[in-house]
């Protein structure tokens, strides 16, 4: 019993630990939320490495402006083959939050709302999002 309230504790630890933010310094908050929303309707997951190669089958986006927060649920398929291995299929759902603090400089912390077994998985997602956002603000 002691052992499966341990391995509960540390799952919920981990999960509370992966909340990462970017601050945006540069950009005015109307920019970095008008991108925000761009990468969210649109997100890509094209990559050199294989395993990070997903396709978007459901994409779902809530914006409330007034309170500066974006509600994703996103469904992703991918099937890859990996030299010596059979084909490997995976689904992967992910519901999370992107929000916005309106100070100088714009603040954006990115939540995940279901619960990744692997919090490695919402840093990543966390990261591509934010540097989708990051190469949208700074393409000119």
């Amino acid at each position: 019993m002691r052992v499966a309230i341990a391995i509960l504790w540390i799952c919920c630890s981990l999960q509370a630990c992966s909340s990462p933010t970017r601050t945006w310094a540069g950009h005015t908050s109307d920019e970095v939320w008008t991108a925000m929303i761009a990468v969210a309707q649109t997100p890509e997951y094209q990559s050199d490495n294989p395993r990070k190669r997903w396709h978007v089958f459901e994409n779902d986006v809530i914006v409330d402006s007034d309170s500066g927060l974006i509600s994703v649920r996103r469904v992703l398929r991918r099937s890859m083959k990996l030299p010596m291995q059979p084909v490997q299929r995976d689904d992967r759902e992910m519901i999370f939050q992107i929000s916005i603090k309106n100070h100088e400089p714009p603040t954006t912390e990115f939540k995940e709302i279901s619960t990744q077994l692997v919090p490695v998985r919402t840093l990543d997602e966390a990261e591509r999002y934010f540097n989708q956002v990051d190469d949208l603000l700074n393409m000119y």
